[in-house]
């Protein structure tokens, strides 16, 4: 008889992703939160997950730990990119499909 036997991965950071780099940063540092952005509008191919502020209605700022890249998104919610933003939920590593919900944020 075979016995069930789950697969225990221990990830050091240099096998860090953009998803635990996000994840980490938004637990050390109250008040930003994570965003996966994508060119896609079903996250399908390549989506990055960031870190990010609202600064005003038409102003994100983000920070990317896995680039070590700071900047400032002007007119988010008029761009071609799509963005989910995790506040009512965890983030994800693996997902099928994700939506764009842009319109939570104020």
């Amino acid at each position: 008889m075979a016995a069930a036997r789950p697969i225990i991965i221990e990830r050091t950071q240099s096998d860090w992703t953009c998803y635990d780099y996000s994840v980490n940063f938004a637990q050390t540092h109250p008040g930003w939160g994570c965003v996966t952005i994508s060119d896609n509008k079903c996250f399908q191919g390549i989506s990055h997950i960031v870190n990010y502020k609202v600064i005003d209605q038409n102003t994100l700022r983000v920070h990317d730990e896995f680039y070590h890249a700071d900047y400032l998104l002007y007119n988010w919610k008029i761009s071609a990119q799509f963005f989910h933003f995790w506040v009512e939920s965890s983030p994800i590593r693996n997902y099928i499909v994700l939506q764009d919900n842009r319109e939570i944020i104020e």
